[in-house]
């Protein structure tokens, strides 16, 4: 997915990641072209990233992810499907209102932002919440 010609240790000089955090983003069938963006702008702030869509049942027991970002989320499912044994990644819900807010809080997410979140805010906000220092 690398799209742009930024060196390695110029993003990385800029992250608070020593290492880049890995991040899923899982996109509904309604909403791909977001998430596609969203991924792509996570990956510009030094992330390394694997988006995956709703339609996709294919699963893959190696991909650890330190945090799932699921746009549009259909809560508790969503957050069942992704969880591997062993892993313990931040469950972050991208949604547009406050009603999908407060559905997402109650279905366990650990972090709820809005659509218009940009990828900087989101990665600053990833590094607070990650509970695993990259080093």
């Amino acid at each position: 997915m690398r799209t742009n010609s930024r060196a390695i240790s110029e993003v990385r000089a800029e992250s608070r990641f020593a290492t880049p955090p890995r991040l899923l983003v899982v996109a509904t069938d309604n909403r791909t072209g977001d998430a596609v963006a969203l991924a792509e702008a996570l990956e510009h702030q030094g992330a390394e990233i694997e988006v995956r869509f709703a339609g996709d049942t294919s699963t893959d027991d190696h991909i650890q992810p330190d945090a799932v970002i699921v746009a549009e989320p259909t809560m508790r499912e969503a957050k069942e499907r992704y969880y591997t044994p062993g892993s313990h990644p931040l469950f972050v819900a991208v949604t547009d209102g406050d009603v999908r807010n407060a559905q997402a809080r109650a279905a366990g997410f650990d972090l709820v932002v809005s659509r218009a979140v940009s990828a900087k805010s989101l990665m600053d906000q990833l590094g607070d919440r990650l509970p695993r220092v990259h080093i």
